[in-house]
Parts: structure tokens; C-alpha cells; sequence
């Protein structure tokens, strides 16, 4: 399998409604003496009757990127010798999880119809992301009722619903992605932030399975917490049997992850939000 190479993609012009959200967005980040949760806290409580209906992943619109169609999955940076297109030539599949692109603090699941923020995925976050893995994989990405940023900083027990909500997507689309799409495969599972904490639970079933685990290359899940305890025995939370952290470069049925901080941030989190208690 080739190793996946160190590239930058030259993205498209942003629309005006990208940028505006992205100068939006790091405005209030910049705000002075106010902590995430000033201005992230949802204004209402989790309310199930207004998130959208549940994506048919047989329909091609419910997928962000495939590799038969034309997305900035694609993109390859210029004077690069892989070609767009080169995906259906590729050894590998991997199932692809973006991270949090909705940032509304009224309604707390996507409802998959909101235009700024389908670009924000469909021009950003998969140029600069899923893109990375069409040198050995063909690229699938499911759109999802992910949670709202504000979710993090909400009631726990209403972000353990949301979350559940935005799960049960991701778990639906990888079983259609394995029934019909990955062919028995070599395949990898990556995400980023919400996109990892979604892909860490999803990897227990990979775990769980030996025959998911015989073509399972491995997992790279930046962005989230993942405990060492995870893997030991006997620890809590254990999480995986079989699947291991990698060690080197050409090692499979591993995972990659890690979360970054400032040098000498003290972190505590919220481990009931870890993705092993969402249920």
C-alpha cells in the first residue's frame, strides 16, 4: 500500500457565506475574558422534534464525497503526479468522519439543509481533510445530524442525546458503507474532533468483529481525547481486545490519535462526554 504522502491543497475561492462565518466565527473566538462557554452555551434545551430526518445513505446525497463523483475529496495540490480521479485505482477505501461545522445554539443536530454550513464541509473540511487519503484510498464521507458545537458546553445528559442522535448516523453509514460499498476491501476509518470521538466509538464494533478486523489497516482520529486505558485490560473504560495504538510507520489494525494544548494548559475535560459513556 502506498504511504500516504505529506501534501497541501490549493483550495477553490471561498463563497461569501464561507467567509463570512469564518470571520464571524473567529471574532467571538477572540472575544476578551470570556471562557467557550459564555458564548457556546445552548439557548434552549435539547429538543428531538427539531432535528431532520434520518439520511437514506443508499441515496448519493447523503454522502459529502464518493469516490464516482466529482468533490473537493478530490483535489490534489498543483504539479502533483497523482491525478484527480486516481481514486478508483486505489488499493484501499477509508470511511472519512468530518468534524463540527454546525455552530447553531438553538437547534442541536445539523439538519443536513443548511447551505453556509454544506460549504463549510463540502469546500473546506474535505479539501483539507479527507483529501489527504485519495493517494491510497478511495474517499467516503457521510454527512450526518452531527451536534452543534454548543453541545460540548450544554446540560450533559442533553448532550448525551444529541450525540447519540449524530452516532446512530455515522454507525447506519458505515454498515451501508461495508453492505455496499467497500466490497470486503482494505478499508480505514479517519475523522477529526467530533468526527474522532464519533469514529472512536465506531471502532468497538471494528473491534468486536474479526472479519472487520482482518481488513482493517488502521485509524486516524486526531482531535479527541483517547485514554491509554482504553486499550489496557482490566482499566476502565477498556475499550478494545484487539486494536492497538501504532508504534511505527507500517504497522496496522491500529489507531492513531492525540489532542494538543497549550504547553503547560491543565486539562480536566468532561469524561462523561468521552465516547464510550454517550449511550
Amino acid at each position: 500500500m502506498r504511504a500516504l504522502p505529506s501534501r497541501r491543497v490549493q483550495c477553490p475561492p471561498r463563497s461569501p457565506g464561507v467567509l463570512r462565518l469564518a470571520i464571524l466565527f473567529s471574532c467571538v473566538l477572540l472575544a476578551l475574558g470570556c471562557s467557550p462557554s459564555c458564548f457556546l452555551k445552548p439557548s434552549s434545551r435539547y429538543d428531538p422534534s427539531l432535528h431532520g430526518p434520518a439520511p437514506d445513505y443508499a441515496d448519493a446525497r447523503s454522502w459529502a464525497a464518493l469516490p464516482d463523483t466529482r468533490d473537493h475529496a478530490d483535489l490534489v495540490p498543483g504539479g502533483d503526479t497523482l491525478s484527480e480521479g486516481e481514486q478508483a485505482n486505489a488499493p484501499a477505501d477509508v470511511f472519512y468522519i468530518y468534524p463540527t461545522a454546525w455552530f447553531d445554539k438553538d437547534v442541536w443536530n445539523d439538519p443536513l439543509d443548511a447551505s453556509v454550513k454544506n460549504e463549510v464541509v463540502d469546500e473546506i473540511v474535505l479539501a483539507n481533510q479527507a483529501s489527504a487519503f485519495n493517494a491510497c484510498c478511495r474517499v467516503y464521507a457521510p454527512r450526518y445530524r452531527q451536534s452543534t458545537i454548543s453541545a460540548y458546553y450544554g446540560e450533559l445528559e442533553d448532550a448525551k442525546r444529541s450525540f447519540e442522535v449524530a452516532y446512530q448516523d455515522i454507525e447506519r453509514a458505515f454498515e451501508a458503507f461495508i453492505e455496499s460499498k467497500n466490497g470486503k476491501r482494505p478499508f480505514l476509518i479517519a475523522g477529526h474532533s467530533q468526527g474522532s470521538m464519533h469514529g472512536m466509538r465506531l471502532l468497538a464494533k471494528v473491534d468486536a468483529d474479526p472479519a472487520l478486523r482482518e481488513r482493517f489497516v488502521a485509524a486516524y482520529l486526531p482531535g479527541y481525547a483517547m485514554p491509554m486505558s482504553s486499550y489496557e485490560k482490566g482499566q476502565e473504560p477498556e475499550l478494545y481486545h484487539h486494536i492497538v495504538p501504532c508504534t511505527s510507520a507500517s504497522q496496522t489494525g491500529c489507531i492513531v490519535a492525540w489532542d494538543t494544548h497549550e504547553q503547560g494548559a491543565k486539562v480536566s475535560g468532561r469524561a462523561p462526554l468521552l465516547h464510550w459513556n454517550a449511550q
